[in-house]
């Protein structure tokens, strides 16, 4: 399992900007995700302990078939047996 690695930079006074690499997608990309944050370095790690412990979206193209089999696989445990 890949450990989310969270980086920070100052891009300006007041302005940070937050990159979370979640590791490398099927095609060997590399999946990751940012976000810009307004106020001090508190404010911006976080963002980047909260961007961290998100989970992975998938990458690549998915089917409506895969789409309805993820959200069934999700939903079936709290439906009523009737």
């Amino acid at each position: 399992m890949v450990r989310n690695v969270a980086t920070i930079r100052q891009k300006r006074r007041g302005v940070w900007e937050v990159r979370v690499f979640f590791g490398r997608d099927e095609r060997g990309k590399p999946v990751q995700t940012s976000r810009t944050v307004h106020g001090g370095k508190k404010d911006a790690e976080k963002e980047a302990a909260q961007l961290a412990l998100k989970p992975v979206r998938s990458v690549g193209r998915r089917t409506v078939k895969d789409v309805l089999d993820a959200w069934r696989e999700f939903k079936e445990p709290s439906w009523a047996p009737y």
